[in-house]
């Protein structure tokens, strides 16, 4: 069986309305009533969003003469998921060819940066997966009376089993968390918000990338906030 790979990234669209490209704008950035992804403190929206999700596969032996239970983990697999905007067709058809040119642009770059987030996430998720899988930094040993037991259906026989499960579990839950070092990640998101806007828009669109450093990075429980764009 394989150790473990990323497995794809699935797009989410949400759909924005607007006769031209400032009801665009509105739709997307207004802190009330937008529909891009809202900060963290709720004050600004964004028009892009990555998600990762990440789970595990661990096998475990127990050892009456130590009654201890030695937790191996042997897969590490993660996902991506990219959110961005779409025009309504009808609206974007009957809008000016330089608004649509305009928004294709932003859209074009927006889907660049979020990718960047990806391969980022991707990156991380390799190191850990490469830390972690059939290695000593992947393995811990947790007290136990016994080793638990299950029913056909997979739930605990009894409560003590129940108990001793979910100490299995949180303890390959801090093995692979403790090893995806997030504030590396962020870092490097850091680092790749930094990166200069894109030489060739233009300074006086709607979509226009603002400067980076004036605005928030990292992540926001597991999620990145995605590219930061003036409204």
């Amino acid at each position: 069986m394989s150790n473990g790979s990323g497995g794809g990234t699935s797009y989410e669209r949400y759909e924005v309305e607007g006769a031209d490209l400032g009801d665009v704008a509105y739709d997307i950035f207004d802190p009330a009533a937008g529909k891009g992804t809202l900060s963290s403190d709720g004050q600004k929206r964004f028009a892009g969003e990555t998600t990762l999700e990440f789970d595990h596969r661990s096998e475990w032996l127990f050892d009456p003469a130590t009654q201890r239970i030695t937790i191996q983990i042997k897969e590490v697999v993660w996902t991506t998921k990219v959110r961005l905007p779409q025009w309504r067709r009808a609206q974007f058809q009957a809008a000016p060819a330089a608004q649509r040119r305009e928004y294709r642009r932003f859209l074009a770059a927006l889907h660049r940066h979020e990718l960047g987030h990806v391969y980022l996430y991707d990156f991380g998720m390799e190191r850990v997966r490469a830390a972690l899988v059939d290695t000593p930094a992947g393995r811990v040993a947790i007290p136990a009376a016994k080793a638990p037991e299950f029913k056909a259906d997979g739930s605990p026989k009894t409560p003590e089993d129940k108990t001793i499960a979910d100490a299995i579990d949180a303890a390959e839950r801090r093995l692979v968390t403790e090893q995806a070092d997030f504030r590396e990640m962020e870092q490097k998101q850091d680092r790749y918000e930094a990166a200069p806007a894109d030489p060739n828009a233009d300074p006086d669109s709607v979509f226009a990338v603002e400067d980076p450093a004036d605005q928030p990075n990292g992540t926001d429980n597991g999620r990145t906030q995605g590219a930061v764009l003036r409204p």
